[in-house]
């Protein structure tokens, strides 16, 4: 049983792990996408924008 615990675990440890990955991935093309159809200025804004909401609530997860 000790041994099917730690091969469940690893098993979502790799999940969580492809999943961040195939999450980056998918931002780092995505923002490839947008810098190729928008402009530089509107590309910053955007990820500044997302940036400063994501850490405004990260910083007050009582919101």
């Amino acid at each position: 049983m000790e041994l099917f615990k730690h091969i469940m675990t690893a098993m979502l440890v790799g999940v969580l792990l492809a999943g961040a990955w195939l999450g980056v991935y998918a931002l780092v093309v995505f923002i490839g996408w947008i810098a190729n159809t928008l402009s530089f200025v509107w590309v910053m804004v955007v990820i500044v924008f997302i940036a400063g909401t994501v850490f405004y609530l990260v910083d007050n997860p009582d919101v």
